[in-house]
């Protein structure tokens, strides 16, 4: 992440860009902290360091208090694969550049904002998260928005290759694996679990040492996937934390006697030439999301991905089965689409000393 420091001399915005400081916290840190529909703030100061890596990017900002103190914020700025597609670069913010920036900032009082947006010395306004800041504020003639980077529906399907080509989430709705522990149907003991969940510490939250999200938190991310044809399976590979998970069409007669895993052991099978059902069990991924809620070596994802030829879409249901963590069935849709544009990148996640 991305963290910036700023004065707090009024009411300001977090900046973009997160800075890391350390291995722990600090480095990458959870927006459970911050209050997304909260009041903007702004800030302006000095870029002390800067740190250009996924899964955050992360700026340090010497600012100036009402005190008339200094302090040094860290900002979060979205990651470096977004950023990378507005034509931005690691030089676009140096140490000793003089910025402002607005976001939110942290509910429990810590000099932390994750960034909406922010202005450059060159009076280049960026845009990086318009559902925290959706209009430009100091530059409207100036400006670059994340929105007119992202990757472009292409329509319909070229080809038959199905769903064997990249896909692009849609953005029509919060992510279901960020919701807070009230959104899930959770059973008493789960409940108990969230509320002692430590999103600063990095044995709870362990994307702070860029450790990838098990099944099925990993799913639904805003980076590209892949579908490979292999012999005898698929592979989905996904551009967040580089991961591939295998999905297997001939998979062995015991699958109790597979060896549990933070993805588990995933058997797949179409129906029709569109439909691509996958069952996964043998997962032993502590949390069900990115928020603290367990998940038990009992549970079974049930998922289900329908090809819309003419659209171009890629329709997705999932259906999560947990007696021990939730009182009924976690049930989730949303849907991918066919971009020309998309790719896989390498996602490179970085901890930040």
């Amino acid at each position: 992440m991305i963290f910036l420091f700023f004065s707090s001399s009024m009411k300001q915005i977090i900046i973009f860009l997160i800075l890391a400081i350390s291995v722990t916290a600090s480095a990458h840190h959870s927006r459970s902290d911050f209050d997304e529909r909260g009041e903007i703030t702004e800030l302006s100061g000095e870029v002390v360091s800067v740190r250009w890596r996924n899964p955050h990017i992360a700026i340090r900002l010497r600012t100036v208090g009402e005190d008339g103190n200094e302090e040094v914020w860290n900002i979060e700025a979205g990651n470096a694969t977004a950023a990378g597609r507005m034509g931005l670069k690691k030089d676009t913010v140096r140490p000793g550049f003089k910025i402002k920036v607005a976001g939110v900032t942290s509910l429990s009082g810590r000099k932390e904002m994750v960034a909406g947006q922010y202005l450059l010395p060159n009076g280049l306004e960026v845009l990086i998260d318009p559902q925290l800041t959706p209009n430009p504020r100091w530059s409207p003639g100036n400006y670059i928005d994340r929105r007119q980077s992202t990757y472009k529906p292409s329509g319909s399907l070229p080809d038959d290759n199905g769903i064997f080509r990249v896909w692009v989430r849609e953005r029509t709705q919060e992510f279901w694996m960020l919701q807070p522990g009230d959104y899930y149907p959770l059973t008493e003991s789960a409940k108990t679990a969230v509320a002692s969940w430590n999103s600063e510490d990095p044995a709870d939250n362990q994307i702070l040492q860029c450790i990838a999200p098990g099944m099925p938190a990993i799913l639904g991310d805003p980076h590209p996937i892949e579908f490979v044809q292999m012999d005898g399976k698929i592979e989905l590979r996904m551009q967040a934390f580089d991961t591939v998970r295998t999905i297997h069409l001939d998979p062995v007669e015991d699958v109790a006697s597979i060896d549990p895993s933070s993805l588990g052991y995933s058997v797949g099978r179409f129906e029709g030439e569109n439909t691509l059902m996958v069952t996964t069990t043998r997962v032993n991924a502590p949390f069900l999301n990115r928020r603290g809620v367990p998940l038990s070596n009992s549970v079974v994802i049930e998922e289900r991905f329908t090809v819309d030829k003419a659209k171009g879409h890629l329709n997705y249901m999932m259906k999560v089965t947990d007696p021990v963590n939730l009182l009924e069935p976690l049930v989730e849709e949303w849907r991918w689409f066919w971009s020309e544009d998309a790719f896989i990148q390498s996602f490179n996640c970085a901890i930040y000393e």
